[in-house]
């Protein structure tokens, strides 16, 4: 039996991967539908981008599409999350169209970049090593 090892960043990989199992799911075709699989996969990558940075997360980043009204005044921005670090200090997360993700915590950026960056890191990560190397 192969022991199996569990990373904290591996979240978004283990998010992407169950969701790439059900790719011949309906469920699977409706959570894209409704832009929900959007919102799992930016709420695992701030997870994940927290993490790695030292941050100890009392309540994760909840995520939600940007209304009409507030797209008027912030056209970029489609997903915008909120959430806390044990120590109380704020964090918020915000994705633009172009799925590049900015993340504060305490009005301060520590992260800005792509969200496909992310899951692409954190997929790789949990390859397995090449045996010829």
């Amino acid at each position: 039996m192969k022991a199996v090892r569990i990373r904290p960043s591996g979240g978004l990989a283990l998010s992407v991967a169950l969701g790439l199992g059900m790719s011949g799911c309906a469920m699977t075709e409706g959570l894209e539908a409704s832009g929900t699989l959007d919102l799992v996969i930016t709420t695992s990558a701030a997870n994940d981008v927290l993490l790695e940075q030292g941050f100890r997360i009392q309540t994760a980043p909840v995520c939600e599409p940007v209304s009409p009204s507030q797209a008027a005044t912030e056209p970029a921005i489609t997903v915008r999350c909120a959430g806390l670090t044990r120590s109380g200090r704020p964090i918020t997360v915000s994705v633009t169209e172009g799925k590049d993700m900015t993340i504060a915590v305490s009005g301060q950026q520590i992260y800005q970049g792509s969200v496909d960056e992310i899951l692409q890191r954190n997929l790789s990560a949990g390859e397995p090593a090449d045996p010829s190397s």
